[in-house]
C-alpha cells in the first residue's frame, strides 16, 4: 500500500486569520493616527492668539538714554509660552506702586538690569525683585526690592540712569544684572533701530559721547497691540507638531534623523554678533573694546555706588546655553 500525505485542513484557515488580524491592525493604526492628526489640529486651532507691538504701548523716547518706561501705563502680553499682564508704576517700572523714600526701619535694594529684571514674560508677583522681596520678609528681614529693569537696556544704560534718577530713592544696595548680549551693545549706538547713547569712561565719570540722540522719527501713533494670524497648517498637523518639540526636545535626535533623510535639516539663522562674546580675547577687535568698555563702566558705576553710601553687587544672568550643553 502506498503512503497517504497527511491532510491540513487548519493551513488555509491559519492564513485567513493570520490575514484578518493584519487587517485589523493595519486599521487600528490607520484610524489612530487619523485620531491624533484631528487631536494635532485641534491643539493646533487652541493656541493663544500670538500678539505683538506691547513694548510699544509703554515705551517713550528719552534724550539720554534712548527710551524709557513710561508712568502709569498697562497692556497684556500673549504669547504660546505665556500670558501676562504689565503695569508700570509711576516711576516708569514694572514694580508695585512705591515712593521714592524708604519706609521707616526698611532696608531697600534697587535692581538695575534689562528684561531679566522687568520681567514681563511672568506675573508681577512671580518676578524676580517681588519673589525676592517676600523671602525676606518671611525671614524677618524688612526690605523692599525696586524693580529699576527696563527691557532692551545694557549695562551703560542703567549706568546713566542711576547717575541721573536714581539718587531719591536712597537704595543700601544696588544690584546690576548682566547679560552676555549687553557687552556688544556697550559699545553700540543703536539697538534693532532704537539710538541709545554710547558712553566713554572720562577721569571716572561716565560720559555719553554720542548727544544728542535723535528722536526716532514717527509717521504715526504707535500702532499698539496687534495679533499675528497663525500659519495655515500645511501637509499633516501632527508630523509638524513631533518635528517642532523634537527640534526643540531633542535637536541630535532632530539632526540626525534629518541626515538620514526622513526631512530637511533645520536651517537656523546665521550667529548673531552677541553670541561672539564668548570668542577668545585677542580674535575680535570689537569684542575686545567692548569687553574693556564694560569693565570701565561697571568699575566707575560702582565707585557712583559707593559715593552715595550704597553697596554695589554685580550678578550674570546666564543664558540656559551657558548651563546647558543641550541647549547650546
Amino acid at each position: 500500500m502506498g503512503s497517504l500525505e497527511p491532510s491540513t485542513p487548519g493551513r488555509g484557515v491559519n492564513l485567513r486569520l493570520r490575514a484578518g488580524n493584519l487587517l485589523l491592525l493595519s486599521m487600528g493604526v490607520v484610524m489612530g493616527l487619523g485620531l491624533l492628526e484631528v487631536s494635532a489640529r485641534i491643539a493646533l486651532a487652541r493656541r493663544p492668539v500670538v500678539t505683538v507691538g506691547e513694548q510699544e504701548v509703554y515705551t517713550q523716547w528719552d534724550a539720554l538714554l534712548g527710551w524709557r518706561n513710561r508712568p502709569k501705563t498697562s497692556v497684556r502680553y500673549t504669547r504660546r509660552e505665556y500670558s501676562t499682564d504689565v503695569a508700570i508704576n509711576s516711576l516708569g517700572f514694572r514694580d508695585a506702586e512705591r515712593g521714592p523714600g524708604k519706609a521707616a526701619g526698611f532696608g531697600r535694594v534697587l535692581a538695575l538690569g534689562d528684561s531679566f529684571v522687568e520681567g514681563f514674560t511672568v506675573e508681577l508677583d512671580q518676578s524676580m525683585t517681588r519673589r525676592a522681596e517676600a523671602l525676606s520678609l518671611s525671614q524677618g528681614c524688612r526690605l523692599d526690592v525696586v524693580n529699576a529693569g527696563v527691557h532692551a537696556y545694557s549695562t551703560d544704560q542703567e549706568a546713566l540712569w542711576f547717575v541721573r534718577d536714581a539718587e531719591p530713592l536712597a537704595p543700601d544696595v544696588v544690584v546690576v544684572f548682566t547679560y552676555y548680549n549687553d557687552i556688544l551693545n556697550n559699545i553700540r549706538g543703536n539697538y534693532w533701530g532704537m539710538p541709545k547713547p554710547i558712553t566713554k569712561v572720562v577721569d571716572g565719570q561716565i560720559v555719553p559721547v554720542n548727544l544728542p540722540l535723535p528722536e526716532p522719527a514717527r509717521t504715526a501713533e504707535s500702532p499698539g497691540v496687534r495679533s499675528i494670524a497663525p500659519r495655515a497648517i500645511e501637509g499633516s498637523a501632527l508630523k509638524g507638531l513631533v518635528l517642532e518639540r523634537m527640534l526643540m526636545g531633542a535637536p541630535g535626535l532632530y539632526s540626525w534623523l534629518a541626515r538620514a533623510g526622513l526631512w530637511k535639516p533645520d536651517a537656523p539663522d546665521g550667529i548673531p554678533d552677541e553670541l561672539r562674546a564668548y570668542k577668545t580675547r585677542g580674535e575680535l577687535s570689537e569684542f575686545d573694546q567692548a569687553w574693556d568698555n564694560t569693565r570701565a563702566i561697571v568699575r566707575a558705576l560702582g565707585s557712583t555706588v559707593r559715593a552715595r553710601h550704597a553697596k554695589p553687587v554685580l550678578v550674570h544672568v546666564p543664558a540656559r546655553f551657558e548651563v546647558s550643553e543641550r541647549d547650546w
